[in-house]
């Protein structure tokens, strides 16, 4: 019950004018990624953001898909941070076109996650956060706005050596979203 309540909230809160547009991945990333630069937990943190010049533009709206990508960077900002180690600290983002989707593989170099707390790492309200550090909404809010274009996302993770997590999502979603011009 408490599922369906927050998918209303969710579609509620979204703008009326939800604008879906061709949209350069590429781009996207790196204007996302320059949103937590300044992050104080960015400051031991390297960066490999490896652009694909081949890739084609993608039917999506830039908005709900940079908060897709924000929340899945500050997960792996904080278990980064979480760990106690002297090894170089990486988050590395990648892209590639495979089977007709965009695959973004975003890797830390974190604490990472047992198999039974990567499994419910989707569900609403699921945190490993202390309390008042996460509302355990960030990737079930992003698993939800990924599923809306016809992508998939999950996580591959080992503890002590840290997470990745990989969507997927098509050029062009199989329905027809709001907003612009398909045949552009």
């Amino acid at each position: 019950r408490i599922s369906a309540i927050l998918k209303r909230m969710l579609s509620l809160s979204r703008p009326v004018t939800v604008e879906y547009k061709w949209t350069d991945i590429n781009a996207l990333i790196g204007n996302t990624l320059s949103l937590v630069k300044f992050d104080k937990r960015m400051k031991m943190i390297k960066i490999e953001n490896i652009a694909n010049s081949d890739l084609p533009m993608v039917w999506l709206n830039p908005q709900l898909f940079e908060q897709v990508l924000l929340n899945v960077f500050i997960n792996a900002l904080d278990a980064v941070n979480a760990r106690e180690s002297e090894a170089e600290n990486i988050l590395k983002i990648t892209r590639e076109l495979l089977d007709g989707m965009i695959e973004i593989r975003i890797s830390d170099t974190g604490i990472g996650m047992s198999p039974e707390v990567c499994k419910r790492a989707f569900e609403s309200f699921f945190t490993t956060k202390e309390i008042g550090k996460g509302t355990g909404l960030g990737l079930y809010i992003s698993y939800n706005l990924v599923a809306e274009i016809d992508g998939t996302i999950k996580m591959v993770s080992e503890l002590g050596v840290g997470t990745t997590v990989i969507i997927r999502i098509p050029i062009r979603p199989k329905k027809d979203l709001a907003g612009g011009d398909m045949d552009e």
